[in-house]
């Protein structure tokens, strides 16, 4: 929205107390940083991941070795 006013835009009660400096400069500072994290989030949530179903396969491992020492034992 373009507002355009021979009237000061303080007396309607818009704000004027912009920074003075482009905001691209300022989204760059974080952007930046993103493809620093991204290899790390993601190499997080795959050892996550990889350690829960990790615990799937050995409880699911035990659960078969104790029927099937039941089972050879009869």
């Amino acid at each position: 929205m373009l507002l355009l006013s021979s009237v000061p835009f303080e007396e309607f009660g818009y704000r004027t107390d912009f920074p003075k400096d482009p905001l691209p400069n300022r989204t760059f500072a974080v952007q930046s940083r993103i493809p620093d994290f991204v290899p790390l989030w993601g190499s997080l949530l795959g050892g996550i991941w990889w350690i829960t179903h990790r615990r799937e396969e050995v409880s699911k491992a035990e659960v078969e070795d104790k029927s099937g020492k039941k089972g050879g034992g009869r």
